[in-house]
């Protein structure tokens, strides 16, 4: 009789286990961002910018990108279609953020995406890792048809560079966001009739913070003499999809 009660009970213990690892329990979120520069002269020369800067990752962190393979063995309580895949851009909900950036005669995005992830724990939360190169442009890109002149383009003209950022996401009682953004940028010395001419020394802004307590569905901003980041997460309702 002792057997069987203690056998009982060890099976009771073990139901809250066993229902972790159904893939119900994973907490699912939407995961979108803009990455944008400050083109004001004042606020570029605010500092001394390096002109390069580590990338600063601890050796025991995991790296990810985007639809690419799982690095190592993927949780069997993960499903691999809401584990970071970016989402189609008709998914987006932070357009009307760009749109007021890109209207902007002193900002540019640099970076507008989103993807679906698993919610984990610090010590299971993986870099995204994101990559861009970014061409010369003014703040606003957009073309209007209609032919400008130097004299009427008032815009300030963003550098040409490489934008490089890690973001991970962590799930605890609150979201929190673990943000690495760099933007090597190559700064322009001179125009000519068939080329520009780069300077000799490139520069270097990093935007490096941790946000703690993020309510899902909130729109968060990082902030950066330089650059700027919102990021926003929803929850997603897996048994709708």
């Amino acid at each position: 009789m002792k057997q069987i009660l203690c056998l009982a009970l060890l099976c009771l213990l073990s139901l809250p286990a066993l229902a972790a690892n159904d893939d119900e329990a994973v907490r699912y979120y939407d995961v979108e961002l803009i990455i944008f520069e400050n083109l004001v002269p004042s606020h570029r020369n605010s500092e001394s910018w390096p002109t390069s800067v580590e990338r600063e990752l601890l050796e025991s962190e995991v790296v990810i990108e985007l639809n690419r393979p799982y690095p190592g063995p993927i949780p069997r309580n993960y499903n691999p279609a809401y584990t970071f895949k970016t989402l189609p851009q008709e998914q987006y909900r932070l357009s009307d953020e760009v749109e007021k950036i890109e209207e902007s005669p002193n900002r540019r995005v640099l970076l507008h995406t989103a993807w679906r992830q698993p919610g984990m724990s610090g010590e299971e939360a993986l870099n995204v890792h994101l990559k861009r190169n970014i061409p010369a442009g003014s703040a606003n890109k957009k073309d209007t048809g209609a032919e400008q002149t130097g004299a009427q383009n008032t815009d300030l003209q963003g550098e040409p560079g490489e934008l490089e950022a890690y973001i991970k996401v962590i799930l605890s009682r609150y979201l929190h966001v673990d943000a690495n953004v760099i933007f090597q940028a190559r700064p322009q010395t001179g125009r000519f009739d068939f080329f520009i001419e780069e300077s000799e020394e490139p520069v270097a802004y990093q935007l490096k913070q941790l946000r703690r307590r993020i309510r899902s569905t909130e729109l968060h901003y990082l902030d950066h003499p330089v650059l700027g980041m919102l990021i926003i997460m929803h929850p997603v309702e897996t048994d709708k999809l």
